[in-house]
């Protein structure tokens, strides 16, 4: 490209450009890039794109994450009030009512067993809306 086809980038305004400014453009017409130039820049442009689809998929990763999160966690405190309603008591709550139901009652352990699974099943049914 001759001189006549460069645009004046480095004067401001048509100033009569300055001894830097001079010098800078004599240099341009000596500087050539090396035969590896244009395989290493198309190599550093390859090298970035890939750099920003893996930020750009990290971030939709996370994205989706908080995403999931925000979601779940009025799911599970919802999921937790109705908790006690859908779960059953544990063996050894079971085993205390039934000691407490063969004393009263005066009978063995295995009636007691049976009264607290009875009952158990009765407050469940209550809790349902299908008592008998």
């Amino acid at each position: 490209m001759s001189d006549s086809h460069r645009p004046e980038r480095f004067s401001h305004h048509h100033e009569a450009p300055t001894e830097l400014e001079r010098l800078i453009q004599s240099a341009g017409r000596y500087v050539h890039p090396s035969e590896d130039h244009r395989p290493r820049t198309l190599e550093a442009a390859q090298q970035q794109c890939e750099n920003l689809k893996a930020q750009e998929t990290l971030g939709r990763f996370f994205a989706c994450a908080m995403l999931l999160f925000l979601v779940s966690v009025p799911v599970l405190g919802f999921l937790d009030t109705y908790r006690p309603r859908f779960q059953g008591p544990t063996s050894s709550e079971l085993q205390q009512k039934a000691s407490a139901f063969s004393l009263q009652a005066n009978v063995g352990p295995q009636w007691g067993m049976y009264e607290a699974f009875s009952q158990w099943r009765r407050d469940q049914a209550e809790q349902f809306g299908t008592a008998p």
